[in-house]
């Protein structure tokens, strides 16, 4: 079971490298092979989710975060799964050693390639680990802090 604990933050850091995370799941979803992925977000249409900011590319798509945030967010708030699987420490991930979970275009995130290529050979388990963890309860608010559900 994966129970996520949120280190301490005086300030709560940027997901994504200020990357859309709605962009990213859609053109992880997509077919299209032109379709643009890594679309940077702005600060304009920033959103808070379990302890991180996300920036979103235009306020349809930070509405859309609101109804599903934990569709668009990384798995784990864009900690290591594998590290903190290994550690119960929680390290933060990085985009360049992230990948697509093959059938949900769910975001992951590592602090390693090691750890990157450990998650693609047992994607099903560590899949199902997230499935079936009891993760704190998951709630989104507004960039003035007022809760979104």
């Amino acid at each position: 079971t994966i129970a996520a604990r949120t280190p301490a933050q005086t300030e709560p850091s940027v997901g994504l490298d200020g990357f859309c995370p709605v962009s990213l799941y859609h053109g992880a979803k997509s077919t299209d092979p032109n379709r643009t992925v890594w679309t940077e977000g702005s600060p304009k249409f920033a959103v808070k989710h379990r302890g991180r900011i996300y920036l979103c590319a235009s306020d349809a798509y930070r509405q859309e975060f609101l109804r599903a945030p934990d569709l668009y967010a990384p798995c784990l708030s864009c900690y290591d799964l594998i590290h903190y699987i290994k550690t119960q420490q929680l390290v933060d991930g990085k985009c360049e050693f992230g990948c697509f979970q093959a059938d949900t275009g769910r975001v992951f995130l590592f602090a390693t390639q090691e750890h990157c290529d450990e998650f693609r050979r047992n994607e099903s388990y560590y899949s199902q680990l997230m499935q079936s963890g009891t993760e704190p309860e998951r709630v989104a608010s507004q960039p003035d802090g007022s809760p979104v559900r």
